[in-house]
């Protein structure tokens, strides 16, 4: 007894030319959710307080940006884009899925600086704050030309004079400040890598579930 099955190849031939498209979506909307994921840890435990840096507006986790390379030009993604609106950028940066990337880029130097650790000089004395007071003055942008100056042993710090008690110190004056690395972008990047796995493999079996 003989059996003979015809099979209809128009569905397979559809499936190989939609194929390079899907898994090209998903790619891209795995590194879009991947690059999101990063950046929400990266704000919520480095970028609130000890050991990290406390955000502030137009501060340092401003200075951030995803970008993609499309046509050898880089293109930045904008902050509050839509998911689909940066998966379709993504997705345009290569029509291979292999060589699509997501770059994270600063050119802040004081980011730099926060991450690497280093000393910042200057000829003329730089006022660092010395409690939580002094540093909303700075982001308030008060003069601080309203302030006294007070010289401690040796020391030279500008504050408040009480009506009772010893001056409320505010800041101390200094040539030289030195900065530990504690901006952690690098090692959060790391601590990042299982989630950014899950992300992307989930993304690819989504993709192939639909073919």
């Amino acid at each position: 007894m003989e059996f003979l099955v015809e099979a209809d190849t128009k569905n397979v031939e559809t499936m190989l030319r939609d194929m390079p498209r899907r898994c090209l979506t998903a790619m891209a909307d795995g590194m879009d959710h991947a690059t999101r994921s990063f950046y929400a840890k990266f704000y919520k435990e480095r970028l609130q307080g000890p050991p990290g840096i406390s955000h502030s507006h137009g501060g340092i986790f401003h200075r951030f940006r995803r970008t993609v390379m499309v046509n050898g030009k880089r293109v930045f993604l904008r902050q509050q884009a839509r998911q689909g609106e940066s998966t379709a950028a993504i997705a345009k940066s290569s029509k291979d899925p292999m060589n699509m990337s997501v770059e994270m880029y600063t050119t802040s130097d004081v980011a730099g600086m926060h991450e690497r650790g280093g000393a910042i000089s200057s000829a003329k004395g730089m006022p660092v704050p010395l409690n939580q007071s002094a540093r909303e003055m700075l982001r308030s942008k008060v003069s601080l030309h309203d302030l006294r100056v007070f010289k401690i042993n040796g020391k030279v710090f500008l504050g408040q004079k009480r009506t009772a008690g010893k001056p409320e110190l505010l800041f101390l004056i200094t040539h030289r400040v030195n900065i530990k690395p504690r901006l952690g972008f690098y090692s959060t990047w790391e601590s990042h890598s299982g989630r950014r796995e899950e992300i992307m493999r989930d993304a690819l079996i989504k993709a192939l579930e639909k073919v």
